[in-house]
């Protein structure tokens, strides 16, 4: 590397360098889509002098994100399918720039180079992280294993599984890197020492699909060595340093080590693994309602919604439980062969090369790698950071080989050269009216949170007419018939729910426009469309107390208690409202046919979660002994459970038990992410009033569909329900 850098060169590095900090530390941002336009004129000014070589890998990453643009036009989430092209159009831009900017070695050299000490750099602060997290389990939460609590680690904002996939990624990067730069000592030894802390993430990840992934890594790589030209005395000394490493860094945690590589030891590991079988055999079954072009990049939770998060046992995530049932569900059968094809292609490209020199068997093994982990957790697809990693060590790949091209005409490649600016200026005029509406919105938002529901629907009707809006507008409008008693309110709410649930299925908001139907008269209709709720998701507790309050208002029938009783098993915030406080006021042996249900339930219930949930019931009745019984029952299966400890450090204080009441109450801060621990001697009302801030009535039965809009629609939701 001791030929001069080009100007040029060193504005490329620096662009790239920069693009690659930013998609490791957070999604970017960027309504004028810069970034794109940026990549867009260096191709531009690139193809006006260069001539345009393209392989059959080329032609299928353009053929693949022409395949993104078309499904902008038919998803059936326009907002979360743009957020996922503009992710496509900038790796496909990057890619394009690597293969017609970086044609020589000594370029990818200092391209990688630098990559490898960017992710030097993070994987370092991810340690940092990682020892602050340590820290705060085993020393101040004071418990005995870091594994039921790895969701709490996130390094540089990430969650573990995101970061550990990206670390696996950085590992295959770097590896490639030592191997590119073979000739560089000094580069070389650099590089090694950045791959040590992505090696002791790797670890300290407690991931049960990286450590077969890297478990993998580990054994191909020992093997290409085998049977590599590397002499004898190498071959040792390379194999022993690596283990001696390993066992280094596995030493201070082989309990964790050997918890993660059980599998199904924990509670969670087991629910994580039922989930997963769940989830993919719910997509199977959703797969026929957009066989061929798929719903959409990103829409995967929403199109397999009603077979999996409607039950209030189910944590919600955006997330595939692999990219087989992702690409069927949001790309179809088309997008499935597409790149089905694509990774064909890749693999007979690298095969019939593997003789040629190392990288093409390593890239091999990196590639089946990121595979394996995508098979038990997909990120690439919606990761712009682990997609410029696999397209820079492709590119790197077929700018070592430049055989097999074939030339595109002068005239043409002229034209070709505008494209990207033409959808770059597409994605810039659809990125701003969002930003817009989206802004619009969360202010409406924040007036009819603070009461001013009028000015609210004003700004909103200065939004374009998009999903979020209806939602919102039909939230608002229903508040603004409690508040003027207007039944016109009530068929507009009514109008906008519809619009929704007549483009795709909402369950929740088949609730809200049901509960409405009641409000305005239509009891029969209403009590049939909650019934037909509650029998096909009998675990979502706010079907069930709809449907139970009234029957219990128009005294219908004596089943409104079975349907109270599951309400309050699925969520204890129930024992919070109005309704509760009316039927114990109207009828004190309620509250002991519920005591004696719960206790009943809980006895045989298996569900940690639900154990807690009955516990933090009785605790509400007051009923402490019992209370205390089956939460203390639900933390030895399941310890990290935030809401348990506060219950119990609530029951402790009861006791005048201190000592037990601070170490609850600091668990309960820990877990709960409260980074800033707040003072332990807070008395009793202060605990029960944070307590009840969490449990605010009004955002009833709608936590779940919070998290649902927000990963949906990227925006915020003005909550009310009626209790």
């Amino acid at each position: 590397m001791t030929s001069s850098i080009k100007p040029q060169l060193i504005v490329s590095l620096f662009l790239l360098a920069i693009l690659f900090i930013l998609s490791l530390t957070s999604k970017i941002n960027d309504p004028f889509f810069s970034i794109g336009i940026i990549l867009s004129f260096v191709i531009f000014i690139k193809l006006k002098s260069a001539v345009l070589r393209l392989t059959c890998i080329d032609t299928l990453i353009v053929i693949l994100l022409l395949y993104e643009i078309i499904l902008q036009f038919i998803s059936v989430n326009f907002i979360t399918n743009f957020i996922h092209l503009k992710i496509s159009v900038i790796c496909t831009l990057y890619y394009l720039v690597l293969r017609l900017c970086f044609n020589k070695k000594v370029e990818f050299e200092y391209l990688l180079f630098s990559y490898g000490l960017i992710i030097g750099v993070a994987a370092l602060l991810g340690c940092v992280a990682f020892f602050y997290f340590e820290d705060l389990i085993y020393n101040i939460a004071q418990f005995d294993s870091l594994y039921p609590f790895r969701y709490l680690y996130k390094p540089l904002g990430q969650s573990i599984n995101i970061w550990s996939s990206y670390l696996l990624g950085f590992a295959g990067l770097i590896l490639f890197s030592i191997l590119y730069c073979r000739k560089l000592l000094r580069l070389r030894i650099i590089l090694i020492f950045c791959l040590i802390p992505v090696t002791y993430g790797i670890i300290t990840s407690f991931s049960r699909g990286i450590y077969v992934a890297f478990i993998f890594l580990l054994i191909s790589l020992f093997l290409l060595l085998v049977f590599s030209k590397t002499k004898l005395i190498t071959k040792l000394c390379l194999s022993c340093c690596v283990a001696i490493c390993l066992l280094l860094i596995i030493r201070p945690f082989v309990s964790e080590v050997f918890q993660t590589l059980n599998f199904t030891e924990t509670i969670s590991q087991q629910k994580s693994i039922e989930g997963r079988v769940l989830s993919s055999k719910a997509s199977f079954k959703k797969i026929n309602e957009n066989l061929f072009f798929g719903a959409g990049s990103g829409t995967f939770s929403q199109i397999i919604n009603t077979k999996r998060y409607e039950s209030d046992k189910t944590s919600f995530t955006t997330f595939a439980p692999h990219i087989i049932s992702q690409l069927l569900i949001e790309k179809g059968i088309i997008g499935f062969s597409l790149w089905l094809l694509f990774l064909i292609v890749i693999f007979v490209y690298l095969l019939k090369r593997i003789h040629l020199n190392l990288i093409f068997p390593l890239f091999l093994i990196i590639s089946v790698t990121i595979l394996i982990r995508e098979l038990s957790f997909p990120v690439l697809l919606n990761s712009m950071s682990l997609k410029l990693v696999m397209f820079t060590l492709l590119a790197a790949v077929q700018n070592i080989d430049a055989k097999n091209t074939f030339i595109i005409n002068k005239d043409i490649t002229k034209w070709i050269s505008i494209i990207p600016f033409i959808i770059c200026l597409g994605i810039l005029s659809i990125s701003l009216s969002l930003s817009n509406s989206n802004k619009l919105n969360d202010k409406a938002v924040k007036l009819a949170e603070g009461g001013n529901i009028d000015s609210a629907l004003k700004i909103l009707k200065d939004c374009d007419d998009f999903m979020p809006t209806f939602i919102n507008k039909g939230y608002m409008y229903w508040k603004q018939y409690y508040e003027m008693n207007d039944t016109v309110n009530l068929n507009i709410a009514i109008k906008y729910f519809r619009c929704v649930t007549n483009y795709y299925r909402s369950p929740l908001l088949d609730h809200n426009i049901a509960y409405m139907i009641y409000e305005r008269g239509n009891t029969i209709v209403a009590i049939n469309r909650l019934k037909t709720l509650v029998e096909e998701f009998p675990e979502n507790a706010l079907y069930n107390l709809s449907l139970s309050r009234i029957l219990y208002l128009n005294k219908n029938n004596n089943k409104w208690t079975d349907y109270l009783i599951k309400a309050v098993k699925y969520n204890p915030s129930v024992l919070n409202s109005c309704y509760w406080k009316e039927i114990d006021n109207a009828d004190p042996y309620v509250k002991d046919i519920l005591i004696e249900s719960l206790i009943n339930s809980a006895e045989r219930e298996q569900n940690p979660i639900i154990i807690s949930n009955i516990g933090k019931s009785l605790y509400l009745l007051d009923r402490k002994s019992e209370a205390e019984k089956f939460i203390s029952k639900a933390l030895e299966m399941m310890p990290n459970l935030p809401k348990a400890w506060l219950n119990l450090a609530l029951v402790e204080f009861d006791k005048n038990n201190k000592l037990n009441y601070e170490l609850y109450a600091t668990r309960y801060l820990v877990l709960s992410g409260q980074s800033q621990l707040k003072s332990l001697q807070d008395d009793k009302q202060k605990m029960l009033m944070q307590y009840k801030d969490e449990l605010k009535i009004q955002d009833f039965g709608v936590q779940n569909y919070i998290s649902k809009y927000i990963g949906w629609y990227m925006s915020n939701l003005f909550v009310f329900t009626p209790y």
